[in-house]
């Protein structure tokens, strides 16, 4: 599968710096909502998201 590594870290970058400043929280989010859609998106274009590893829990 042919990732687009250029655009994957430019969508990345924008979600790492994406500041709320003076957007109403409703625009903030649409923002960072629209970001993470387009890292998911399902064809060969998509970024891969690295994930943070699970650890099993005690409890």
């Amino acid at each position: 599968m042919k990732k687009d590594f250029v655009a994957c870290y430019d969508i990345e970058s924008k979600i790492f710096n994406s500041r709320q400043r003076t957007f109403l929280i409703k625009e903030y989010y649409g923002t960072l909502n629209g970001l993470w859609i387009e890292m998911k998106r399902p064809d060969d274009q998509s970024c891969l998201i690295k994930e943070a590893p699970t650890q099993d829990l005690p409890w």
